[in-house]
């Protein structure tokens, strides 16, 4: 179980293989101009917010890194960087168009020297579980779209589209509930 608290969760900014459109997985693609861009909208919005987050909890690959540093230009949080919070691990499927990958992935397939779905979602869970452990407080997560997929299953709230630095605001309701807030620039 996740612990009971509210957190931010946010997909990095436009990376070079999402402007391609191939699957990266963990292969590290940095960020593109427009991905610096949405990173500093994302802090934008985050100032605007009043309850933030205390600290900053981001995956070992640099487009979440880099996303994360650039929100936290004007907040100075601490930074912690959890490995499990990685894309998953698409094997020989890294590099491909994605449009491919992702019926590949619909279908159930597991990619040759990758992470099976239920491998890749078990440990999304553990790294979001670490992350809200990590310390007292609300946290930002700043991760990537499997991450989100495997969360939003896991918390039973459907399907979502992670666009790039899309802002979820995530509260506990009532003993086993939780809802979602998106917030988007004005």
């Amino acid at each position: 179980m996740l612990p009971r608290k509210r957190f931010f969760l946010i997909r990095h900014g436009e990376s070079e293989a999402n402007l391609q459109g191939i699957a990266s997985g963990h292969v590290d693609t940095p960020l593109t101009a427009q991905g610096r861009l949405q990173a500093e909208t994302a802090r934008n919005i985050l100032k605007c917010i009043a309850d933030k987050p205390i600290y900053i909890v981001h995956s070992a690959l640099s487009r979440a890194r880099d996303t994360a540093t650039i929100i936290n230009t004007d907040m100075g949080l601490p930074m912690h960087e959890i490995a499990s919070l990685n894309e998953r691990h698409f094997g020989d499927w890294q590099g491909l168009p994605w449009k491919d990958v992702r019926q590949w992935r619909d279908e159930g397939q597991t990619p040759q020297n990758g992470e099976s779905r239920d491998d890749f979602y078990a440990r999304a869970h553990a790294g979001t579980k670490a992350a809200l452990a990590h310390r007292d407080g609300t946290a930002l997560i700043v991760t990537h779209g499997g991450v989100f997929n495997a969360l939003w299953e896991y918390l039973n709230m459907g399907k979502v589209s992670a666009h790039n630095c899309a802002l979820y605001e995530i509260s506990p309701q009532g003993e086993t509930g939780w809802i979602f807030t998106l917030h988007e620039a004005a």
